[in-house]
C-alpha cells in the first residue's frame, strides 16, 4: 500500500520509528471495505474528495521527555523557533503542542502535514536546525514518534 511505502522510506532515512500495528489490525478487521474507502471510492462526491486528500496526508504524534523541571524552558525554545515557522508553513495542516497532565516533564505534539514530502521539507529548514541546537540539551533523549495516516477529521 502507498502509505506503507512512504513510511518505510522515511524510516530508512532515520526520521522516526513507526508502529503500524493499529493499521494492520484495522485492515484485518475491515478487509476490503477499509481499502475501498481509503482510496476514495464513494457515492458521495464531496466525501470522495475528502478521503483522497486525507490519504495523502501524514500525521505524527511526538512525545518528548524533558530533563527534570525543564518543560517550561523547552516550551520557550519551541515558541521562539517553531511556533512562527509552523504558523507560516503551508505544509502543516494542523498542529497541537500539549503538556502531559500526568507528567510534569512530558510534552506531546500532534502534527498533520499535507504529505510526507512536506514533513521532510520542514525538517530540512534552518529554523528546525536552530530549534534542535537549542532544545536538545533540555531533553532527556530522542522523542517517541508515531506516524499515522489520517482517514477523517473534523474542522471546526
Amino acid at each position: 500500500m502507498l502509505h506503507n511505502r512512504r513510511l518505510n522510506r522515511l524510516m530508512r532515512r532515520g526520521y522516526f520509528k513507526v508502529d503500524t500495528t493499529w493499521w494492520q489490525d484495522a485492515e484485518k478487521m475491515a478487509g476490503r471495505d477499509l481499502k475501498w474507502q481509503c482510496h476514495g471510492h464513494s457515492e458521495d462526491r464531496a466525501t470522495n474528495t475528502e478521503r483522497i486528500s486525507m490519504t495523502t496526508a501524514l500525521a505524527l504524534i511526538i512525545k518528548h521527555k524533558t530533563q527534570p523541571g525543564q518543560r517550561d524552558e523547552v516550551r520557550k525554545v519551541w515558541e521562539k523557533h517553531m511556533a512562527p515557522a509552523i504558523a507560516a508553513n503551508p505544509g502543516h495542516t494542523a498542529y497541537f503542542y500539549c503538556f502531559d497532565n500526568a507528567d510534569p516533564d512530558s510534552i506531546c505534539a500532534f502534527q498533520q502535514y499535507s504529505s510526507a514530502e512536506a514533513s521532510q521539507d520542514f525538517l530540512k529548514t534552518s529554523t528546525y536546525a536552530a530549534y534542535l541546537k537549542d532544545v536538545e540539551p533540555l531533553l532527556a533523549g530522542p522523542p517517541q514518534v508515531t506516524a499515522l495516516t489520517p482517514m477523517w477529521s473534523k474542522v471546526a
